[in-house]
């Protein structure tokens, strides 16, 4: 039996949907395929931000449904990461604590040697301050992101956080005047800051 915890996707998948909480994360029925690929995506690409090289090892002996798409898409986030530094620190850092006697089970994709926390977002197109909603959470993306590092900087006590986000939409050309390859969305979790929330 898999041990029950509560996770930044668990909490948004309750905020939308009741039911498909209890499906996936108590229950243990998923749909497979989108969320499979994307997973396995985001794990090689993460890792190829973090060490430069493509790590095909990760994935070996789980099953890809859209092995042409994951391909693109894989080839598309390299492209796109171009120029991305990444500061040296610490890769999926634990953060367990307890809520109403429930297991809370985070990772922080990073925490730099200079005390700041990254998490890595893939997209398919980056998110904008005017986006609507998400349709599961009923939060948009950058309320999402900054829920997320918000309890990553209570629990820490690290006030300084980003989202690097990178796109998996393929531009046609360097010359493209709406071309958006990746952002950075930095929060700094002041004092100030946490009594607006």
């Amino acid at each position: 039996m898999k041990e029950f915890s509560i996770s930044p996707s668990s909490i948004k998948t309750f905020i939308g949907s009741k039911a498909k909480r209890c499906w996936s994360y108590i229950l243990w029925v998923k749909d497979s395929s989108d969320n499979q690929d994307a997973l396995q995506l985001w794990r090689m690409f993460e890792e190829r931000l973090f060490t430069g090289k493509d790590n095909w090892s990760l994935i070996d002996g789980i099953e890809i449904y859209d092995k042409e798409k994951f391909s693109q898409d894989y080839d598309t986030l390299k492209r796109n990461a171009e120029g991305i530094v990444i500061p040296k620190g610490k890769q999926q850092v634990e953060v367990k604590w307890e809520l109403f006697g429930v297991p809370c089970r985070w990772f922080i994709d990073l925490l730099t040697d200079g005390w700041e926390i990254i998490d890595i977002k893939t997209a398919q197109y980056l998110s904008k301050e005017w986006w609507m909603k998400n349709f599961w959470s009923g939060m948009d993306y950058r309320t999402e992101y900054e829920l997320q590092l918000f309890i990553y900087s209570m629990l820490t006590g690290i006030d300084k956080c980003k989202i690097i986000e990178v796109s998996k939409h393929k531009y046609v050309t360097k010359k493209d005047s709406d071309r958006h390859e990746n952002q950075i969305i930095e929060f700094n979790f002041t004092p100030e800051y946490k009594q607006k929330l």
